[in-house]
């Protein structure tokens, strides 16, 4: 879901050393090879040396392993691509979206697709995987809990306290949301080695409660916190009895 690099934190100096030099050597042989390749397929063309022809076997050897494993690099790349998007939902737009069954409708931007695997009990799950923003809505019927706005917005508070670690809560909101009181808090923390910025708002309708879970990365928040400052300011209700 985020792209990030894995550093070797508890290598030795000499692991260290080992890994630098075999990430340049590698480096080196991927630029090198197709340079001999073609190098030595215009020096044979134009000398007609047969060690330019047995040059250019040895070098097309690799050059062509190469483009092999980029083209399965790019194949596997775009099937983690289509594991998170929803290719069965409807195309996004900035015109409102549905939630579920729910009489639940927010607007989102059109560069958001509809995603899945972010959460398997999500009502809804979009976002843009290249700008790193995400949003998840949970949808409770007041029939099936004896809970609060208040109780709800502590519990999540917790889950928080128990999946992140260096917490902090950076503010916490008062909010009015489909005319009643809202809760929000935005929060710091760290999970698998990952930093994240969360926007969290719990709010009440008619018949449910309400649970929009949006995140990005600490260097995408600038662009990404007006965004979901944005869809907060669409939700809406309609059709509710």
């Amino acid at each position: 879901m985020i792209n990030r690099l894995l550093a070797t934190v508890n290598s030795n100096p000499a692991e260290q050393i080992g890994y630098y030099t075999g990430v340049v050597l590698a480096v080196a042989f991927m630029i090198g090879a197709p340079i001999v390749c073609i190098w030595s397929l215009f020096k044979f063309f134009k000398t007609k040396q047969k060690a330019f022809l047995v040059l250019l076997i040895l070098s097309a050897i690799p050059t062509g392993a190469i483009s092999v494993i980029i083209m399965m690099g790019m194949l596997q790349g775009l099937q983690v691509k289509s594991a998170y998007i929803d290719t069965d939902a409807p195309a996004l737009s900035k015109s409102e979206v549905t939630i579920g069954d729910t009489p639940l409708r927010i607007a989102l931007p059109d560069h958001w697709v509809a995603l899945k695997e972010l959460n398997p009990n999500a009502t809804f799950q979009a976002g843009n995987l290249r700008q790193e923003e995400y949003s998840v809505v949970f949808a409770y019927h007041k029939m099936d809990l004896a809970a609060t706005t208040d109780t709800l917005y502590y519990n999540s508070l917790n889950e928080f306290e128990v999946s992140l670690s260096h917490l902090r809560v950076i503010e916490e909101r008062e909010l009015h949301l489909l005319d009643r009181p809202a809760r929000q808090a935005e929060i710091s923390g760290t999970i698998n080695d990952v930093n994240l910025i969360y926007l969290d708002t719990i709010f009440e309708g008619d018949d449910y409660y309400y649970r929009l879970l949006q995140w990005t990365l600490p260097s995408k928040s600038k662009q990404a916190l007006p965004r979901f400052h944005d869809i907060i300011a669409s939700i809406a209700e309609v059709g509710s009895d």
